[in-house]
C-alpha cells in the first residue's frame, strides 16, 4: 500500500516537471506570411516541433488541394507547396474462399492486377 502511494506521487512530480518543461502553444505565432488565393473554405491545421515549438509547419487544405509549408518559412504560394489529392485509387481484386484465403495461386498471381 505503501509503494503504491509513493508510486503515484513519483508520476505526479513527473507530470508536473513535464508540463513545466514543456512550450507554451497559446504563445505560439500563428501567422501566415503569404497565402495562395483559395478555390474553397480553406481549413488549417499547424504543427510545430522541438522543446519551445520553435519549427512550424502549415498545412491547409483548400478542397482536393492540400498546401503544405514544407519549408516553414510561412510562404505557402511556393510551386511546391501544393499537391493535388489523386479523385480514384486503384482497388486490388482479391479472390478469397470461404475461409477468407486467396483462392490458389494462380488466384494470388491475379491478386496483383488491379482494378481501375
Amino acid at each position: 500500500m505503501r509503494m503504491t502511494a509513493l508510486g503515484v506521487v513519483a508520476a505526479g512530480v513527473l507530470i508536473c516537471v513535464g508540463a513545466a518543461s514543456a512550450a507554451d502553444l497559446v504563445r505560439v505565432d500563428r501567422t501566415i506570411m503569404k497565402e495562395p488565393a483559395y478555390q474553397a473554405k480553406p481549413k488549417y491545421c499547424l504543427l510545430v516541433f522541438g522543446p519551445e515549438a520553435k519549427h512550424r509547419v502549415w498545412l491547409v487544405m483548400d478542397g482536393d488541394t492540400l498546401y503544405v509549408d514544407k519549408n516553414g518559412n510561412g510562404d505557402l504560394t511556393e510551386a511546391a507547396s501544393a499537391s493535388r489529392r489523386r479523385t480514384s485509387m486503384p482497388v486490388p481484386i482479391l479472390p478469397m474462399n470461404a475461409t477468407g484465403r486467396l483462392k490458389s495461386a494462380i488466384s494470388r498471381s491475379a491478386a496483383l492486377r488491379t482494378r481501375a
